[in-house]
């Protein structure tokens, strides 16, 4: 599994999730984090721009 942005990802059931930040990543290869989703991973920790920025970008769980 690519892990660039330095998760500490930890299995649970069929998904991983980040014990750092909470993103999740599922089997379909789409990451989740902050209520959105996308195929490119979040950055973790205190990247906050590019936490901005990734969820700016990725889709709402809304539509």
């Amino acid at each position: 599994m690519s892990n660039e942005h330095i998760h500490h990802y930890q299995r649970d059931g069929s998904i991983f999730i980040c014990q750092r930040c909470g993103t999740a990543k599922h089997r379909n290869g789409k990451y989740w984090w902050a209520g959105r989703y996308s195929e490119s991973e979040p950055p973790c920790g205190d990247d906050v721009v590019g936490q901005d920025a990734w969820f700016e970008t990725a889709k709402s769980e809304e539509g």
